[in-house]
């Protein structure tokens, strides 16, 4: 692991509950040999205001704030376009569920474990290190790479796969989905006969289908409703 220092920002009105999250990000860090620049903020509107946000890299967000809700919070910062790795905080488990739109990068629970921010600490770090991760594929006998996290979809039509980029773009090659996903992370997920798609780009969910951020709608096949649900936990919850 190269990433040696991460500037962490924690938003929670409750100064013990930062002290407590500082100590043990403190702890991590020694464990890991790497240094954290660690900074503390108790409202949402001091958040959003400040300068320290740019140059964040994990934000601890707690989903109860005394001035702003926290998932209002979590989509003005979405907003600003910068590269923030969001955990929500909260002691409740069904909030998971209200913030998913906001596209977190993971869920901890009230009272903190320390092996639980110290996988989530990892798998951002690893995340972060490795952002070189590339997809393969092979069109006229020649190989090509894309950037995992550019990813949106893939589609299939007929013998051919359309991998869909998050800035529009498209690239097509031969093959089937179901070699396509056993090459991808388990934040991609496949989500009825034609189509995978990428979790991270999912802006909003019903029983039926998602929409994602390019706002185009697919639905959610019941053959694969039960893999679907348990790749969008898991690449929520596990990261």
């Amino acid at each position: 692991m190269s990433i040696k220092q991460l500037n962490i920002t924690i938003c929670d009105d409750e100064q013990n509950t930062c002290s407590m999250l500082e100590d043990m990000l403190d702890d991590i860090a020694y464990d890991l040999s790497m240094q954290i620049q660690c900074s503390s903020i108790h409202t949402g509107s001091e958040l959003i205001n400040s300068s320290i946000l740019k140059n964040t890299d994990i934000l601890f967000l707690d989903i109860e704030l005394p001035d702003i809700n926290g998932i209002e919070l979590g989509h003005k910062i979405n907003e600003t376009g910068y590269n923030i790795k969001t955990l929500i905080i909260t002691s409740v488990k069904r909030y998971s569920l209200l913030a998913y739109d906001i596209r977190p990068y993971g869920f901890i629970l009230k009272p903190f474990n320390v092996d639980t921010i110290k996988r989530h600490l990892l798998k951002i770090c690893k995340e972060l290190d490795d952002n070189h991760i590339r997809f393969e594929y092979v069109l006229d006998y020649h190989t090509h790479y894309v950037n995992i996290n550019e990813i949106m979809l893939f589609e299939s039509n007929h013998k051919k796969i359309r991998m869909l980029l998050k800035d529009g773009t498209t690239k097509e090659f031969y093959g089937k989905l179901d070699s396509v996903i056993s090459k991808l992370p388990d934040y991609f997920c496949r989500i009825n006969k034609k189509y995978i798609i990428n979790c991270r780009f999912i802006t909003k969910r019903t029983n039926s289908d998602v929409r994602l951020i390019n706002n185009k709608e697919i639905r959610i096949s019941d053959a694969y409703r039960c893999g679907f649900e348990t790749s969008v936990i898991r690449s929520m919850i596990s990261r």
